[in-house]
């Protein structure tokens, strides 16, 4: 509304219409309630969340993201109450055109964030460009993802290049080809604002591929608490299967 607050509701953003409920979603696929029968099971089922949003109806400031950042890792920030709660993994499905060089408060603040120990994912961008040329996916010290479809090839949308870490389900919903009758994209929660309903819906997109990897690096820490960046990437590569150059 009028400023920072103790409110992260997202009340959906777009005014008069129907929200698109793009953290909701986001945190489904970390931490959806599983065995329940409803909807979809989050990647990391025991993870909390803890949510702050940055991003409103025209956007956001560079300022209130990476200010967020620190709070989310337990730093303090001007005007804000402590976080009881400091984040071992933070998700950022978010990003725009720009090198991290060329402003240097993002490298600052994830430097920041990774030495209080969070382990920060990012979104590549769907731009089908290189992720050098976006932030955060450019800044060092992350975990930078791209997307893939249900072929494990690289999702048409999906940015690519050296910045990319490791690639996730981020779906595909201009196509049906499994034929399940349902469009391939990621499947998490959201809202109807028409009537007020929680219910389900496909994304896709790089947004939808970071919190894959976010609920998978909690699933890490969860067995392992003193987990480290380096530690968690190399875990990531080590395991993950290398595109063709088809599938890329």
């Amino acid at each position: 509304g009028d400023g920072r607050d103790a409110d992260a509701d997202d009340p959906g953003d777009e005014p008069g219409g129907q929200g698109s409920y793009h953290g909701a979603h986001v945190a489904g696929t970390v931490a959806a309630a599983t065995n329940e029968g409803v909807g979809a099971a989050g990647v990391s089922w025991g993870a909390k969340i803890v949510p702050v949003r940055v991003l409103g109806v025209q956007g956001g400031t560079d300022a209130d993201i990476l200010d967020s950042v620190l709070w989310s890792a337990g730093i303090s920030v001007s005007g804000m109450p402590a976080n009881p709660n400091p984040a071992q993994v933070i998700n950022m499905s978010l990003g725009g055109r720009g090198k991290c060089a060329d402003v240097p408060a993002w490298q600052d603040a994830f430097n920041k964030a990774s030495a209080k120990g969070s382990i920060i994912v990012v979104a590549a961008g769907n731009q089908n460009s290189n992720a050098n040329d976006f932030v955060p996916a450019s800044c060092t010290g992350i975990i930078a993802v791209g997307a893939t479809e249900t072929r494990n090839y690289r999702a048409p949308y999906s940015n690519y290049g050296s910045r990319i870490d490791v690639m996730a389900p981020g779906g595909d919903i201009e196509n049906d080809r499994n034929g399940d009758g349902y469009v391939d994209g990621v499947l998490s929660a959201a809202r109807n604002d028409q009537n007020g309903s929680y219910n389900w819906i496909f994304y896709q997109g790089t947004s939808m591929a970071s919190p894959h990897v976010a609920g998978l690096v909690a699933l890490m820490k969860s067995k392992k608490p003193s987990l480290t960046y380096q530690e968690a990437l190399s875990v990531l590569k080590q395991t993950a299967r290398p595109l063709d150059a088809t599938a890329c």
